[in-house]
Order: structure tokens, then sequence, then C-alpha cells
């Protein structure tokens, strides 16, 4: 009888550190992915961490957001495995087994997400001194018309243009122009000879 009661209590107080545990870091986990650099603040005065708790690092495998990972599945199944009537060892070997596919699969979700991002920005300056071809007619009066270049990420950009000073003729559909100046969305163009 004695040996049940101990027994009881054990399993008690596996249970009770595996699911503090799996909470805990569960916990920690979304508090620091919605905190982000507050959470990395706390994170950098852990030392021998890399402090990349809001996710944005270079997918280094031994960061804060993976060892929480980590101990989410090790609590999670250590939980489920005491919770199933295993004892110690096997709860612990279950808990370790979680734990590395838990932060496998996190490791996995987060690069793919990571490739995902844009990695360079775009601004519309950035198209002056570049070709473009003009898709509306742009007259040396009268309204704006229009023409196309590529940007820097290789996307099809259209702007509003209009012609650069000296430039007194018409550049018609198709003509190559050179983008002389951006203004708000409009560009100033000259034919690409000029």
């Amino acid at each position: 009888m004695f040996d049940s009661l101990q027994s009881t209590i054990d399993s008690g107080a596996l249970l009770i550190f595996y699911g503090t545990l799996c909470l805990g870091a569960g916990m920690w986990f979304v508090l620091s992915v919605l905190l982000g650099d507050t959470a990395e603040a706390v994170g950098d005065a852990l030392d021998g961490m890399d402090g990349d708790l809001d996710g944005d690092g270079d997918g280094n495998v031994l960061s804060i957001r993976n060892l929480m990972l980590f101990c989410i599945g090790f609590g999670g199944a250590g939980a489920s495995a005491v919770s199933l009537g295993a004892g110690l060892w096997v709860s612990v070997i279950s808990g370790v087994g979680g734990g590395f596919l838990v932060a496998a699969a996190g490791v996995t979700i987060f690069r793919v997400l990571r490739r995902q991002e844009a990695t360079t920005s775009y601004h519309s300056e950035m198209l002056v001194g570049s070709e473009g071809t003009v898709t509306l007619d742009v007259r040396p009066s009268g309204l704006p018309g229009e023409i196309s270049a590529v940007d820097n990420r290789g996307a099809q950009v259209r702007l509003s243009a209009s012609p650069a000073k000296g430039v007194t003729d018409t550049m018609s559909v198709g003509t190559v122009v050179m983008i002389k100046a951006i203004h708000g969305s409009s560009a100033v163009v000259a034919p690409f000879d000029e």
C-alpha cells in the first residue's frame, strides 16, 4: 500500500513538473513573440544565448525560441506519458522525443516563413537613371502620359510621366525613355538617346 501511495505522489509530482514546464515555456514563447524587442532584451541578459526571442534571427538552432519550443514539447510529451501510467525514465525519454519533434517543427516552420519575407525594399526613386517604355503618349503639354519600367525586384511598375525640360516632341507608345527624376508617383522622362 505504501508503494502505491509513493508511486501516486511521484506520478503527481512528475505531472506537475511536466505541466508547469510546458505551460511556462508556452507562455514565455507567446509573450516573446508578442513583445518582440522587450523580450529580446531580457534574453540578452541571459548570457550564452543568442537573444533570438522574436524569431528574426538567422535561423540559429540554439536560440531561446527553439529552447522554449523544446521545453513545450518535453513538458507536453512527458505529462502525456505520466498520465498514461509511464514511469520516470519512460516519461523522460518521451519528453526528449517530444521536445525534439516540436523544436524541429518550429525550426522548419520559421525557416519557411523567413524565406517568404521580402529581402529588398523598393522606393520609386530607385528608378532614376533606368529605362522605361511609354505606355500612354507623353506630350510636352497637357495631361501626363504613362510609362512602364522594371524595378529592382524585377516587378513591372507603371508611373505617370511628364517630359523633362527641353523635350518638345511627343513620346509615343513604345518609345524607350530614360527616367530623369521622380516626383511623388510621377516620372520625369526623356527619350533614351538624349
